[in-house]
């Protein structure tokens, strides 16, 4: 899916910003359903942050920072879903069963213990 698909899909706004304006890759701001993102990243890195930022569509931005973990985890997981999702779409069913969670990880630059168990965990969602 193109950038353009997920934000007509999602019906969100996405504006860039420069990168000496803020060093974040990117983030979410609900009263205008816009998802800001940093200009400076490859096209690879921008679905990843806006995949991630969409995972913080349903949350309530007053909980926040009480519940930042969970909300932070709930948008990795949204963004391991997604991309998941368009690396299967785009397998046979020989490579689906081959699916190498490690190279995965690799190609997404996904390199922390919790990634690797959100992929593990997504993967056997979809796949079953």
């Amino acid at each position: 899916m193109t950038i353009n698909e997920i934000v007509k899909q999602y019906n969100i706004k996405l504006c860039e910003y420069p990168p000496n304006l803020w060093d974040r890759a990117g983030f979410y701001y609900a009263p205008l359903r816009t998802v800001y993102i940093n200009s400076a990243l490859s096209e690879k890195e921008k679905k990843k942050v806006i995949y991630h930022e969409l995972g913080h569509l349903n949350h309530d931005a007053s909980q926040y920072e009480r519940r930042r973990e969970l909300f932070e985890i709930q948008a990795s997981r949204e963004m391991i879903r997604s991309i998941l999702k368009e690396e299967l779409s785009a397998c046979d069913k020989d490579d689906v069963k081959n699916f190498n969670y490690v190279r995965f990880m690799e190609k997404y630059d996904l390199i922390t213990t919790l990634d690797e168990e959100l992929v593990k965990e997504e993967f056997l969602k979809l796949i079953s």
